[in-house]
């Protein structure tokens, strides 16, 4: 998540929804239907407001309308509420398949919760934080937004935050890839975890080779000791050989010219 994600003049009417929330039997999970869809949230979460945005419409979502089909395979690696997860429920049909992925337990239960009551397609959530590695970590939580939640200090821990122990797993190992239909396309923003999700799951990029949404931010990658030129030669290593900006339907740049000029997303494909 970036900090261009916050709503501006939003204080108010979230001050308002936090107080109804607070009056909610479950003030922590409020259905709400948005559009087409339904979803679950946290309405004392600040994010809340964005995952409405989202579902409204947003790059990130006409990417998603322009790159799934029926029964294809959307993987959303830090799903948050689940908006992307929802959207994608819908484009890949009864034969699709969504996998989501969401260390912070509640978001985890609010995402599987929307799924049941919306999806059509098989799904299944899972919670656990993304790496290079199988064990535990410590995941920070920004109090001001559940979107900034990563397992890098230098990056999540900032302001009123609180921290738990995680289950931190490799997804090549922990999650039914071989199983996946159609094409795959992956959306990846675990806030400097980038990195390490794609070590993590380099047998499953190579053999499926999905397109990948990535975020690109230069904070979080700081946070996680990763540059900018480390990154493009881990992609270039794993197979990818094009970007391009979102928004941008057609322009595809060679990985070499990719940087970290500010925080947005950008589609990876390996040009195969």
């Amino acid at each position: 998540m970036t900090k261009s994600d916050d709503v501006p003049g939003a204080k108010r009417v979230l001050g308002a929804v936090q107080w109804l929330s607070g009056r909610h039997p479950d003030g922590k999970a409020t259905r709400l239907k948005v559009l087409d869809y339904d979803i679950y949230l946290d309405l004392k979460d600040p994010r809340f407001l964005l995952v409405v945005n989202e579902l409204l419409g947003s790059p990130e979502i006409t990417t998603l309308k322009q790159c799934l089909s029926p029964g294809d395979t959307f993987v959303d690696v830090g799903a948050n509420h689940g908006s992307f997860s929802i959207v994608a429920s819908k484009l890949v049909g009864k034969n699709g398949l969504v996998v989501s992925i969401e260390p912070q337990a509640g978001l985890a239960r609010l995402v599987h919760k929307s799924l049941a009551v919306g999806a059509s397609c098989e799904f299944a959530v899972h919670t656990f934080a993304v790496g290079d590695q199988d064990g535990d970590v410590e995941l920070f939580v920004p109090s001001g937004s559940s979107g900034y939640g990563g397992v890098y200090a230098g990056f999540s821990a900032f302001g009123n935050y609180f921290s738990t122990r995680v289950p931190l797993r490799r997804f090549d190992d922990a999650v039914e890839w071989r199983k996946f239909s159609g094409k795959t396309f992956v959306k990846l923003d675990v806030e400097g975890s980038e990195s390490a999700f794609l070590r993590g799951a380099r047998e499953m990029l190579a053999t499926l080779k999905p397109r990948i949404m990535m975020e690109i931010h230069p904070q979080s990658m700081r946070a996680a000791g990763v540059t900018v030129e480390s990154l493009k030669a881990l992609l270039t290593e794993l197979g990818y050989r094009q970007y391009r900006e979102l928004g941008s339907l057609e322009t595809y740049h060679p990985i070499e010219t990719l940087e970290a000029a500010g925080a947005r997303s950008v589609i990876l494909r390996t040009g195969a």
